[in-house]
């Protein structure tokens, strides 16, 4: 939806960090965007642990893990078009939305609002397997739901989730026929 405002959205910056080429989900969807888009999208990838081959063909902008500095380093270009005229934004002046586990976003929060980055524009969502798994029918801090009747909308398919057999929503739904995108297989979801 961002996108479709075409040249007069604001810029929109894509820093997606990982291992490397072999644990790097949606990257030719993310390159089209970037080749349909490129005045209003741009994206980098950081590989904290590129593979040779990665290394050989330049597939990544940076090496290593992010950081505060090397994120507001890949920001410098930030800029929006008023009354006709190209006006530069400074970092600190962008919405940013992070995503990761929580150490990462502990660590790189802190980072942003020491170099001064505001509070109220930084948005994150965490995944940690550790806060959502399914043990013995309870979640890693105790509480947990032990059963619930699922409908999957589109296709009218029902299902009974139990938290003994340890499955996933997605497991469930595979088990009954349905074939949901993800990718949750590597890791990311």
């Amino acid at each position: 939806a961002h996108l479709d405002r075409g040249p007069r959205a604001p810029p929109l910056r894509l820093i997606h960090c990982v291992r490397n080429s072999d644990a790097h989900p949606f990257r030719p969807e993310v390159e089209a965007l970037v080749r349909e888009q490129p005045a209003t999208f741009k994206a980098r990838f950081f590989y904290s642990r590129p593979t040779p081959e990665d290394r050989e063909s330049q597939r990544f902008h940076t090496e290593g893990r992010l950081t505060a500095d090397r994120l507001i380093a890949a920001l410098d270009d930030l800029q929006i078009e008023f009354a006709g005229k190209i006006i530069p934004v400074p970092w600190y002046e962008a919405d940013l939305y992070l995503c990761g586990p929580p150490s990462f976003l502990q660590e790189i929060t802190a980072g942003l609002i020491e170099r001064g980055a505001r509070p109220e524009r930084l948005r994150s969502e965490r995944f940690d397997a550790l806060a959502t798994a399914v043990t013995d029918g309870a979640t890693a801090n105790g509480a947990g739901l032990q059963q619930a009747h699922v409908v999957f909308c589109r296709s009218g398919i029902e299902a009974d989730w139990l938290a003994t057999r340890g499955q996933t929503l997605l497991e469930l739904a595979r088990s009954r026929g349905l074939e949901l995108p993800s990718s949750c297989r590597q890791g990311y979801c």
